[in-house]
């Protein structure tokens, strides 16, 4: 029998739903779609996310769809281009489920057992911070504590600009008068 004619009967055996066939068809693709799973999800999501577990969602789905006649796999290269699609679009989908706003993997503080970060700044630093921009926002017009706000938050003045609706060389002004009145406040 030839390797086509073979591939064809591997094929037929998942549609029809063999349990050998798709444990056949599994071990084939497993481990290159769990690196690929693993290269997909950000390191930040290894705590929450398996790679396993988004690879077996992937196989999953491909095993329902194909049995419903949803693909059309003529040979190995294109099974693995549909299970390597499926893998990396369920890979977006749970990195866009952890980032949700209550959900944000950004937002989540590091466990005691994690070393502190020697370059945090101490309760007491982090509350005369606190002071000096509630003083800095405090003289500043609404568009000037945006731009501040925003600028704390990291987004570049191009950026803000576009957020906001002002030029970039509004955003610089305001950004300045900031600057000028930090100076006196910490020249004090």
């Amino acid at each position: 029998m030839s390797d086509s004619a073979l591939w064809a009967d591997l094929l037929a055996g998942v549609r029809a739903g063999d349990p050998s066939a798709a444990r056949r068809v599994h071990d084939l693709y497993v481990a290159r779609l769990i690196g690929l799973a693993r290269a997909r999800l950000a390191d930040r999501l290894a705590a929450r996310v398996d790679p396993d577990d988004v690879v077996n969602s992937a196989f999953k789905s491909f095993f329902v769809r194909h049995a419903a006649g949803g693909f059309e796999v003529p040979d190995p290269g294109a099974l693995w281009a549909v299970l390597a699609t499926i893998t990396a679009r369920k890979c977006r989908a749970r990195r866009q489920e952890a980032d949700a706003a209550k959900r944000s993997v950004g937002r989540e503080r590091p466990s005691d057992a994690e070393p502190a970060d020697p370059a945090a700044p101490s309760p007491a630093e982090a509350a005369e911070l606190a002071d000096l921009v509630e003083h800095l926002m405090r003289g500043l017009a609404e568009p000037g504590r945006v731009v501040l706000r925003m600028r704390l938050q990291g987004y570049s003045p191009p950026e803000i600009a576009a957020a906001v609706g002002l030029t970039e060389r509004s955003v610089f002004r305001w950004l300045d008068r900031v600057r000028d009145r930090l100076t006196a406040a910490t020249a004090d």
